[in-house]
């Protein structure tokens, strides 16, 4: 009887400190990341014609990089739609 009482106390004080985490598929953390730097490539393409600096590299330079995040933003916005339903 002891030892079922000191076996019980035992998982009570285990389970107390014993953390759970459940992984949830989806849209990591980087998807925010990633809108955060389109919005950003965005406010530079429209700031950066009225500088000195604007010139076709910069423009296709941008350009590069602002692509591939929106197609990465669509499929973002694609899952997140369909998650609702």
């Amino acid at each position: 009887m002891a030892t079922l009482t000191s076996l019980i106390t035992s998982n009570s004080v285990s389970s107390g400190a014993l953390s759970v985490t459940t992984v949830i598929p989806g849209i990591s953390d980087g998807a925010s990341v990633a809108t955060a730097v389109l919005l950003l490539l965005l406010l530079l393409r429209d700031f950066l014609p009225v500088s000195k600096y604007w010139e076709n590299p910069v423009k296709a330079s941008l350009n590069m990089g602002i692509i591939p995040l929106l197609f990465s933003f669509g499929a973002i916005l694609l899952y997140k739609v369909v998650a609702l339903f």
